[in-house]
């Protein structure tokens, strides 16, 4: 079998497209889950009440760049200020618009964040791909 690799400027080319094609959905969980990659959508229990609301990630300010082979996606700060307990949030998951949502990212916090009226949740949405392999 013939030896493949995807060149570097595929990788962003591809993660340009993917990333930057449509928006996505920020979404806080609240069950103690540890994401996998077996991962779908109604693995996690996403926050509800206390002020909060999901984030629309939009699609154009996506950054992307590489960085030692490493293709690296962010997105500017989001933050959530709760109006009460909506119990503990710990961690993150990206996901598409419309439909059924698919699980694209899941980020689980280091700490846990317990929820009550005033507290402040910030995230910094970053994906690393070290896969020399297509995105999609």
């Amino acid at each position: 079998m013939a030896y493949s690799v995807f060149p570097n400027t595929g990788r962003e080319e591809q993660a340009n497209v993917f990333w930057k094609g449509s928006d996505k959905i920020l979404k806080l969980f609240t069950n103690d889950k540890t994401p996998a990659k077996a991962d779908i959508y109604t693995d996690y229990t996403i926050a509800s009440g206390g002020g909060y609301a999901d984030k629309t990630l939009t699609a154009a300010s996506f950054n992307i760049a590489i960085t030692d082979n490493v293709i690296i996606i962010t997105y500017a700060q989001q933050s959530w200020t709760f109006s009460g307990a909506v119990g503990t949030v710990y961690g993150y998951i990206i996901v598409t618009t419309g439909g059924s949502p698919i699980v694209l990212q899941a980020q689980r916090f280091d700490i846990p964040q317990p929820t009550s009226n005033g507290k402040i949740i910030k995230v910094t949405p970053r994906i690393e791909d070290k896969s020399e392999y297509p995105l999609a």
